[in-house]
C-alpha cells in the first residue's frame, strides 16, 4: 500500500516564509517587543483540542518532519520517544504540564519559544465564564493558557494560533493585530498551473462542483430522507430532531445492508442514496487484489446516539456474517482507535514494514480499509482523514449548527487534495444546453415535490440513484441493486447468514419505542419504492464522474486522489448550493460563530471576490464578542485603543491544506534564520610575504603579558607589509627584494581582482553590533540618552571613521564593552551626518568639513590626530593650573575601523608530553579587556603606535610566533598623539595611509609594537567604505613627497579604511 510520506510542498514553503517575514516585521517595529538578535535556539509546544486522534496525527507529522533534530531539540535516537513533550492536550491535565513549559521559557532567556495552538477557534470561552458558569471542565483552558499574564509578559515567547475558521478571532475585541494574520496564498482549483499534480479541493470547489452539469454531483441532499424527516417531526413534534435522524438513519442503513445481501424486499425501505453508498462500501474491496476499499464517515454530533448506531449497525454486520468484510470504528475525540485485531493484521501487511507491536492511532494509519468511521463529537476537531475517504454523511447536520464556521467546519471534513486530471475532466466535459439551464433553474425551487423530477440534470437532483452510484463504480442501478446482489450473494460468501433470523420482525428494536420504528418502516417503504420505480430514465442522462477512475478493475483507482462525495441535510445543501449573483453562497452570510454577535444589522455583504484578508476587516469592524468569549475582556478604554498582544500571530488556510507542515518549517527556518543572524562573514586570509619577513633574534618568552622596552627597542622593524589586503600593491622596497617590484608589478597586471577569502563566524556577547541589533541591555545606548557615558570611566577615547554604513556599520560596541561606560567618536562626512544623526543618536559625531567630502580615509585620520592633540594640549594646560603635571595627562586614543567584530586572545600550549603539536589555543574575549590590557602596558607612554594582529583561522595551527612583533599594524590600534605630533598622515591617501603613517613613524625613531597573542576578526560587509566612492583625484604639490601621487581615477578610495 502507498502511504504517503511527510514532505513540504510549495505552498507550504511560501506561507512558512511569509510567517517568517511577520515575524521579521516585528522584530522591526520599534516597539522593543521581539529582539531576534537575543536568541541562539528556538523550542516549540503545539497545543490542540481534547482529541487523542489529533493528538496522535501532531505527533505523527513532528516526527516524520524531523523538525526536532533540525532545531536541535532532541538526538536522533531520543527524537521519537520524546516527542510526546512538545503536544498538549487542552484537558485536565494541560495546566500542570503548561507550567512546565513556562519554566522551561524563564530558565532560557536565549531560547525564543513558539507556543502553536492549533485549532485555535474550537474553545474561545472564557475562563472565568466558565468558572462562573459551572460548565465543563474543559472549557475555557485555552483562555487560561494563551492568554494568562505569564505568556502575555514573557519576552522570548511567540504565539501563533492557527485556524481555519478564524472568524470568532476576527471581532473587534480581538487580540492579534490584522497586520500579524498570515493567510494562505490564493489559488484557483482550475486554472492553477503550478507543478505539482495535486490541487487543493475545497469549500469553494465543492460549491462549483454544483455547476458541472450532467457530472453527478459531489455535494448531494437525500430529499427522500429529508421527508421522511418532516413527517415523522409533524407526528411527534416533542421528539428532538437530532434523535429523529439519528434513529433515522441508522435504521436506512441497517436496511441498507440487508437488503444487499439477503433480503431484498427491504430495498423499498431504504433510500437510492444509501443503498448506492452501501453497495458501493460491500464490493469495493472485492475489486481490488489486496482488498483494498472505501472509508465512509457517519456524523452523529451526540456520543450518545454514536455509540448506539455503532452498536446496532455493529450487531446487523454481524449477523450477516461481514464482520471480516468492513470495520466499523466509533470516532470518538476523548478515546483512541479501536480496531479488529484482523484488520490490524490486514493493515500492517499491506503497509510491509511496520512494527509487531503497531496499531492504527490515526484516521490516516486507516488508508485502503473498508470501513464505516461514526465520527461524534461537538464539532470536527481538524483530523485528516485517509485517501480511502469516498463518502461523509453529514445528514445530522440541520439547521441547529447553522453558522458560517460550525457548517463549514462539517464540509471541511471532505476537503482534500485531489489529481488534476480528475477536476479538469468534468469541467472540460460540461456541455449544458440552454433547455438543460432552465430545467435545471425550474427544478432548484421545486420544494414542494413529494417525488423527484426525472428530468433534473444531475447537479440540481437532490435524491442520487444507485445508478450515479457509478460514483461508487458498481456499475448498476439501484433497480436492480438488491437483485444484482442476490445474484452475487454466493460469490460474496454469505452462507454463515442465517435467513431467518434478519427479517424485518427481528430486527433490533430501537429505544425510542416501536411506534417511531413501524413509522420509519413505512415512510421508507411510501417514499424509497416510489423512487425506485423510475430510476431506469436517469441511467441514460448520467454522465457520471467515476470515483474510482476509469477502470474498475485498476487497483491503482482506489489510491488516486479523487474528491469526497458529501451527503448534506436539506439546509446546508440549499445554502451551499445558492449562488446569488456578485455574492459568495449564503453560508458566508451566517453569523461566523456562535460566540460573536453581529454589531449592526444594517451592514454592506460580503462578496465573492473578497480575499480572506478583506473577510478578516470585514468581520472586525462588524462583528464583537460576546460575554462568554475569551477575548470579551480586550474592550479598551474610550480614551485608549484595544491592546494587541505584540508577539501574536494568527495563521488561516483551508481546512487540510497543510498548515501543519507549513508551521513546522516556519520553526525550522526561523531557527536557521536565527542562527545567521549570530553568524557574520570575517576575513580569513593568511599572512602574505612570509618569507620577506625581517629577522629579529631577540629572545622572548611566549609568557610575557607586556613587552620589556629595553628589549624591544633592539628589535628591527619589519618593514615588509604582511597584510593581505596589499596582496595587490607593490611591497615595500628592503635590500632584500631589489628586483621583486617590478617582476610583482607585471603578475599584478595580468590577475584579475580575486575574492578575498571568508569564513563563517559565531557571534558571541562581545561583538560589536551594527544597527539591526536591539536588546534591552543596550536600548539606552541606542537611544538618545545624555547622560549614558562617563567620560571618565575609559582612559582611551574611541575615534571611527566611517562612510555609507550608518546601517551596516559596527559602530555598537555596548556588548564589546561588557556595557561600561565609554567615549566613542563617530568620524563621518559632512553630507553623511544626518543619517549617522538618524541611526546613533546618542554617539558624538566628529563632522568632517565639507571641503573633505570628496577625500579618502587619510584626510579622517589626519583630522582624527590633528583635533586629538589640540585636546590633549587644552587639557594639559586646563590641569596644569590645577596642580598636575602635563605627563600625567593620557595621551593615547584608539583609532578602530568601523568592520572591526570580534576580539581573541591567543595562548601557547604548555610545553608536555601531551602537547607536541606546535600551536595553541584561543577564546573570545572583550575589546575592555584587550583596551585594558595594553593600557597597562609598562612604560607606555614610549610606544608611539600600539596595536594587535589580524585574524585568520591558522593562527593556533601555526608554530606559536614571539608574543611582540615589530612591524606594521593597522585596523585597530592605540596612537600615542603626544609622540607622533611631528608624524602626520596624508590627507590626500585614499588607502594605504596606515603603512605609509606606519612608515614616517619607524623612520621617525618611534617605536611600533604588535602584540601577538591578541588578534581582531574584520567583517565582510558589502556595502560602504571604498565600495560606494568614487575617487576624485586632484594634482597636488608637495615638497616633502614627490615620489607620493594620488591614485588614479580607477582606483577604489578607501574610507573608511577597511575591506580593500
Amino acid at each position: 500500500l502507498d502511504v504517503d510520506t511527510f514532505q513540504i510542498y510549495q505552498p507550504q514553503l511560501t506561507v512558512a516564509r511569509k510567517l517568517l517575514s511577520q515575524v521579521c516585521a516585528i522584530a522591526d517595529s520599534g516597539n522593543q517587543s521581539l529582539d531576534l538578535g537575543h536568541f541562539s535556539k528556538v523550542d516549540f509546544i503545539v497545543i490542540v483540542p481534547r482529541s487523542e486522534v489529533l493528538v496522535q496525527q501532531t505527533l505523527q507529522r513532528i516526527r516524520q518532519s524531523g523538525v526536532l533534530v533540525d532545531l536541535g531539540l532532541e538526538d536522533n535516537g531520543t527524537a521519537y520517544q520524546r516527542a510526546e513533550k512538545y503536544v498538549v492536550r487542552l484537558d485536565n491535565e494541560i495546566q500542570t504540564k503548561f507550567e512546565v513549559f513556562m519554566k522551561r521559557v524563564k530558565q532560557n532567556p536565549y531560547t525564543l519559544f513558539v507556543l502553536v495552538h492549533d485549532n485555535a477557534h474550537v474553545d474561545l470561552t472564557s475562563a472565568i465564564s466558565s468558572s462562573l458558569s459551572h460548565g465543563e471542565p474543559s472549557h475555557g483552558l485555552a483562555d487560561r493558557v494563551i492568554n494568562c499574564r505569564e505568556v502575555l509578559e514573557a519576552f522570548n515567547l511567540l504565539v501563533l494560533q492557527v485556524s481555519s475558521f478564524p472568524y470568532a478571532l476576527q471581532t473587534q475585541q480581538s487580540r492579534i493585530s490584522s497586520s500579524n494574520e498570515v493567510h494562505w496564498i490564493q489559488f484557483d482549483a482550475v486554472d492553477d498551473t503550478a507543478s505539482e499534480d495535486k490541487l487543493y479541493f475545497g469549500l469553494n470547489e465543492y460549491s462549483k462542483s454544483l455547476q458541472w452539469g450532467v457530472t453527478s454531483p459531489l455535494l448531494r441532499c437525500d430529499e427522500t430522507f429529508e421527508k421522511m424527516v418532516t413527517t415523522l417531526l409533524e407526528r411527534y413534534p416533542r421528539l428532538h430532531s437530532m434523535v429523529v435522524r439519528c434513529y433515522l438513519l441508522i435504521q436506512q442503513y441497517s436496511q441498507a445492508l440487508m437488503s444487499l445481501t439477503t433480503m431484498a424486499s427491504l430495498r423499498d425501505h431504504s433510500t437510492p442514496e444509501t443503498l448506492s453508498i452501501m453497495d458501493d462500501l460491500i464490493t469495493s474491496p472485492g475489486k481490488d487484489k489486496n482488498g483494498c476499499g472505501h472509508m465512509l464517515v457517519i456524523r452523529v454530533p451526540s456520543v450518545q446516539l454514536a455509540m448506539l448506531a455503532k452498536e446496532r449497525l455493529q450487531e446487523v454486520r454481524d449477523k450477516l456474517g461481514l464482520q471480516y468484510r468492513f470495520e466499523i470504528l466509533l470516532g470518538n475525540p476523548a478515546s483512541e482507535l479501536t480496531v479488529a485485531k484482523h484488520f490490524v493484521t490486514r493493515l500492517k501487511a499491506w503497509r510491509g514494514n511496520e512494527q509487531d507491536d503497531w496499531i492504527p492511532r490515526t484516521y490516516q494509519d486507516l488508508e485502503g480499509l473498508p470501513c464505516i468511521v461514526i465520527l461524534t463529537g461537538k464539532d470536527p476537531l481538524g483530523e485528516t482523514f485517509p485517501r480511502s475517504l469516498k463518502y461523509c454523511d453529514l445528514r445530522l447536520i440541520d439547521s441547529s449548527y447553522l453558522t458560517r464556521t460550525a457548517l463549514e467546519q462539517e464540509v471541511g471534513l471532505a476537503c482534500c487534495y485531489v489529481s488534476k486530471e480528475v477536476i479538469r475532466g468534468p469541467i472540460v466535459a460540461l456541455d449544458l444546453s440552454e433547455k438543460e439551464h432552465e430545467k435545471a433553474n425550474g427544478s432548484e425551487n421545486d420544494a414542494d415535490e413529494l417525488l423527484i423530477d426525472l428530468d433534473r440534470p444531475q447537479s440540481n437532483s437532490s435524491a442520487v440513484t444507485g445508478t450515479s452510484g457509478s460514483l461508487a463504480d458498481n456499475g448498476v442501478s439501484s433497480s436492480s441493486a438488491a437483485d444484482k446482489s442476490q445474484k452475487q450473494a454466493p460469490s460474496l460468501n454469505f452462507q454463515m447468514v442465517a435467513h431467518s433470523s434478519v427479517d424485518e420482525g427481528s430486527y433490533p428494536e430501537f429505544t425510542a419505542g416501536e411506534t417511531l420504528k413501524q413509522e420509519c418502516d413505512s415512510l421508507g417503504n411510501q417514499m424509497a419504492s416510489s423512487t425506485t420505480s423510475k430510476l431506469s430514465s436517469l441511467s441514460s442522462v448520467s454522465q457520471t464522474f467515476r470515483w474510482s477512475g476509469h477502470s474498475t478493475k485498476d487497483s491503482k483507482a482506489l489510491r488516486a486522489a479523487l474528491p469526497r462525495i458529501v451527503i448534506l441535510s436539506k439546509a446546508a445543501y440549499c445554502l451551499l448550493s445558492s449562488q446569488k449573483s456578485g455574492n459568495l453562497p449564503s453560508s458566508s452570510s451566517l453569523l461566523p460563530h456562535a460566540d460573536v454577535s453581529w454589531l449592526s444589522s444594517l451592514r454592506p455583504l460580503l462578496h465573492k471576490d473578497m480575499s480572506s484578508e478583506e473577510q478578516s476587516l470585514y468581520y472586525r469592524q462588524w462583528t464583537t464578542a460576546r460575554q462568554h468569549h475569551a477575548d470579551f475582556s480586550n474592550q479598551g478604554e474610550a480614551s485608549s485603543p484595544r491592546s494587541f498582544h505584540p508577539r501574536r500571530l494568527l495563521l488561516t488556510g483551508p481546512p487540510q491544506v497543510g498548515k501543519t507542515g507549513s508551521y513546522l518549517q516556519f520553526l525550522r527556518i526561523l531557527f536557521r534564520m536565527l542562527i545567521r543572524l549570530l553568524e557574520v562573514d570575517v576575513y580569513d586570509e593568511e599572512e602574505i610575504n612570509a618569507n620577506h619577513t625581517e629577522s629579529s633574534e631577540i629572545a622572548q618568552s611566549s609568557n610575557d603579558h607586556w613587552p620589556d622596552i629595553e628589549l624591544f627597542s633592539k628589535m628591527s622593524f619589519d618593514l615588509s607589509v604582511h597584510d593581505p589586503k596589499y596582496r595587490n600593491i607593490s611591497p615595500v622596497y628592503t635590500e632584500q627584494l631589489s628586483r621583486v617590484k617590478q617582476e610583482t608589478s607585471k603578475e599584478m597586471k595580468s590577475e584579475e581582482p580575486k575574492k578575498r577569502e571568508t569564513v563563517s563566524m559565531m557571534l558571541t556577547k562581545y561583538a560589536a553590533y551594527n544597527t539591526f541589533h536591539h536588546c534591552e541591555q543596550c536600548h539606552q545606548y541606542m537611544d538618545i540618552n545624555p547622560a549614558a557615558q562617563n567620560l571618565n570611566a575609559v582612559k582611551s577615547p574611541i575615534f571611527t571613521p566611517s562612510s555609507g554604513r550608518h546601517e551596516h556599520g559596527l559602530l555598537n560596541l555596548y556588548h564589546a564593552m561588557e556595557g561600561i561606560s565609554h567615549l566613542h567618536l563617530l568620524v563621518v562626512k559632512e553630507y553623511e551626518m544626518p543619517l549617522y544623526r538618524k541611526y546613533w543618536p546618542n554617539h558624538i559625531m566628529l563632522v568632517l568639513p565639507g571641503m573633505f567630502n570628496n577625500a579618502g580615509v587619510g584626510a579622517a585620520r589626519f583630522l582624527i590626530k590633528e583635533l586629538s592633540y589640540h585636546n590633549l594640549e587644552l587639557e594639559r594646560n586646563r590641569l596644569e593650573e590645577l596642580g598636575v603635571k602635563r605627563q600625567c595627562v593620557w595621551p593615547f586614543i584608539v583609532v578602530m575601523d568601523d568592520s572591526c567584530v570580534l576580539w581573541n586572545m591567543h595562548s601557547a600550549h604548555e610545553q608536555s608530553s601531551q602537547s607536541l603539536e606546535p600551536g595553541g589555543t584561543s577564546k573570545n574575549v572583550s575589546l575592555k579587556n584587550v583596551l585594558q590590557h595594553i593600557e597597562a602596558t609598562p612604560k607606555i607612554v614610549h610606544y608611539a603606535i600600539l596595536g594587535v594582529q589580524k585574524w585568520n583561522s591558522k593562527l593556533n595551527a601555526k608554530k606559536t610566533k614571539a608574543p611582540f612583533s615589530r612591524c606594521h599594524v593597522r585596523d585597530f590600534i592605540l596612537l600615542n598623539i603626544d609622540l607622533t605630533q611631528n608624524v602626520q598622515y596624508d590627507l590626500n591617501r585614499y588607502f594605504c595611509e596606515d603603512i605609509d603613517f606606519n612608515l614616517r613613524t619607524n623612520s621617525s625613531g618611534l617605536l611600533i609594537c604588535r602584540f601577538n597573542n591578541f588578534s581582531v576578526m574584520k567583517k565582510h560587509i558589502q556595502v560602504g567604505g571604498q565600495k560606494d566612492f568614487v575617487v576624485k583625484p586632484k594634482i597636488v604639490r608637495t615638497h616633502a613627497f614627490v615620489t607620493k601621487a594620488t591614485p588614479p581615477p580607477e582606483m577604489p578610495a578607501a574610507f573608511p579604511e577597511a575591506d580593500l
